[in-house]
């Protein structure tokens, strides 16, 4: 089995909201980002989890693999998710990681023991 991984925001509308746009009065409006892991052919979401507009994609990873089944062979992710922290999650549990290198990624070589 295969998953593809990303986030994306939601726009939560406050109360007053109808008002704000009436009189054009500024207010914080509040996000929420949506986490999901899917499998590519199926569509199906395998799993999800909601945070507040703070949390990193890369940070939620591993709670998106604990509720994937055993079977994940690959997972396919954007630069988000090229962080240490994401491939080590991806090797534990045995888990090809294919993710594009971020913008400010650096390749390292392992050093010759």
């Amino acid at each position: 089995m295969e998953i593809v991984v990303d986030a994306s925001g939601l726009k939560i509308y406050g109360e007053g909201e109808w008002k704000t746009h009436k009189h054009g009065r500024e207010k914080r409006r509040r996000w929420i980002k949506v986490h999901v892991a899917v499998d590519p052919k199926t569509g199906e979401c395998i799993a999800a989890k909601v945070t507040d507009e703070k949390g990193g994609d890369a940070t939620q990873l591993p709670d998106l693999l604990k509720g994937c089944p055993g079977s994940v062979k690959k997972a396919y992710g954007d630069g988000a998710y090229d962080t240490k922290k994401c491939r080590k999650a991806l090797q534990e549990r045995g888990i090809e990681g294919i993710l594009l290198p971020r913008n400010t990624g650096v390749l390292r070589r392992k050093k010759a023991s």
